[in-house]
């Protein structure tokens, strides 16, 4: 447990850990007391001096629970206290530039009224966060499509309209399908 950690910090002679350890512990503490008060409390002090320095200064903003989350934000809350919201773009640019994630976080969307981060919808394509854009005629966009290029997510589709939720195969696709369904019903009749 936390206090055992802040024992062996002393007996090891290192105050650092000791003194991280206690605050630590103060911070969850205070986060639970606010937790557990009779109005919902903004805990922006100590929640701002944990964002850490390679984040974008606008990044992140106090959110107040009882109201909705703006769009192009996810927003945390532990029990009643709020614990902010934080850009959806700026998440993805964290996990690409900072820890080198990769693209992990493109095509993502954070609409109005939604706390949790969410994959852009099939059918559409999400540019950024806060946009989302009707696949284009003749090409199939699914989940967490970013941009209407293959390398963005979308698949050709000769068979699909504007804003397609299924894949449609064209004339030519479903004659190949079903002739070789036809085949593979030939060589089992005839089989046995």
């Amino acid at each position: 447990n936390s206090t055992q950690a802040g024992a062996a910090a002393t007996s090891n002679g290192n105050t650092v850990v000791e003194d991280v350890a206690e605050q630590t512990l103060d911070d969850k503490q205070a986060l639970m007391d606010m937790a557990n008060a009779d109005q919902p409390v903004s805990p922006l002090e100590p929640i701002q001096q944990y964002i850490p320095p390679h984040v974008k200064e606008d990044s992140w903003q106090p959110w107040n629970i009882s109201l909705p989350c703006p769009g192009g934000y996810t927003c945390t809350s532990m029990g009643n206290v709020s614990l902010g919201a934080f850009s959806c773009d700026e998440l993805a640019r964290v996990a690409l530039e900072v820890f080198g994630f990769g693209n992990v976080l493109a095509g993502v969307y954070c609409p109005e009224n939604k706390t949790a981060v969410m994959n852009c919808p099939v059918g559409g394509y999400c540019p950024n966060s806060t946009v989302r854009v009707e696949c284009p005629q003749g090409m199939f966009c699914p989940y967490k499509t970013y941009e209407p290029t293959f390398s963005g997510g979308t698949q050709p589709c000769q068979g699909c309209a504007a804003g397609a939720k299924n894949k449609q195969l064209s004339k030519a696709s479903k004659f190949i399908l079903w002739a070789i369904l036809i085949v593979l019903l030939l060589l089992l009749v005839y089989k046995f």
